[in-house]
């Protein structure tokens, strides 16, 4: 596992911590990106699930993997989300939650040979964590 962070900002935080996601993904070759490629999730319009991403997410992209067939080291980033927006037990429902379903798909891709490309978004709206995915 390789680790890319940046320092972020005051008001600014993760939605999980660096330790948590560390544990989940220890024993995988994941790479885990917290803000250092970029700090807010901003398609093109020429990625595979732009279409679905722009039909069904209205919140906040506030984590994204890619896991592609032959792709051992798959990114998982995490973006910057204001700290007024996201409490303490919505930090800890990312991380005993959306994490392990992360790591679950994670490994379900790789056990799946039918599957080329899958896409995974984790959305932030009204105050909860949703997991979109996509398949090509």
């Amino acid at each position: 596992m390789k680790v890319y962070s940046r320092s972020i900002n005051t008001g600014e935080t993760f939605c999980t911590s660096l330790k948590a996601a560390k544990s989940i993904f220890e024993n995988t070759e994941v790479k885990l990106c917290f803000g250092e490629f970029s700090r807010e999730y901003n398609p093109h319009q020429n990625e595979i699930g732009f279409g679905y991403y722009k039909k069904n997410i209205a919140g906040q992209v506030v984590a994204h993997m890619v896991l592609e067939y032959g792709v051992n080291c798959p990114l998982l980033k995490f973006y910057v989300i204001k700290s007024n927006i996201i409490s303490v037990s919505l930090k800890d429902d990312f991380e005993h939650n959306v994490l392990p379903a992360l790591f679950y798909l994670y490994i379900q891709f790789h056990n799946n040979m039918m599957l080329q490309k899958q896409v995974v978004w984790v959305e932030l709206l009204n105050n909860s964590f949703k997991i979109h995915t996509y398949a090509s």
